[in-house]
């Protein structure tokens, strides 16, 4: 098998998934691309806004980045992740750098994550969005 067949067989079995966070209503609506719902909601955000920055004003799209946490939960851009190493618990939050296209822990050592590391290292602790006190530094007593 060539490099390029390799390539295009794992693109193909990528999972595409996306989720947006409203600041309006203050929910997170999950965006399956396959489904019905996914189509209807896409239209009605791009209904209600004259342009995309209007639009990305008021909707933060995260992507599903094709990992899985410990517990085999979905890891998206925006998520709070719980390291589960032996030093210390740390919240950290997972973003995308288009200069290295990929996603990685922001402020952790490892300049990306993979599906080993997140599996055996990290849990989903919920989201940038939901969750903000998550990432306030604790101060001791």
């Amino acid at each position: 098998m060539t490099a390029a067949q390799l390539i295009k067989e794992n693109e193909m079995r990528r999972e595409i998934k996306f989720r947006a966070w409203s600041t309006s209503t203050r929910k997170m609506y999950m965006l399956d691309p396959s489904s019905e719902d996914a189509t209807r909601i896409n239209l009605f955000i791009l209904e209600q806004h004259e342009t995309l920055k209007a639009m990305q004003a008021t909707w933060k799209v995260m992507q599903y980045t094709g990992l899985k946490d410990k517990n085999g939960a979905d890891i998206y851009e925006g998520d709070i992740l719980r390291s589960t190493g032996k030093v210390s618990i740390k919240h950290l939050v997972v973003e995308y750098r288009e200069g290295s296209a990929s996603f990685c822990i922001k402020g952790d050592a490892l300049p990306t994550i993979n599906q080993k590391v997140a599996s055996s290292h990290y849990e989903v602790a919920g989201n940038i969005y939901e969750n903000p006190e998550l990432l306030e530094e604790k101060k001791d007593d």
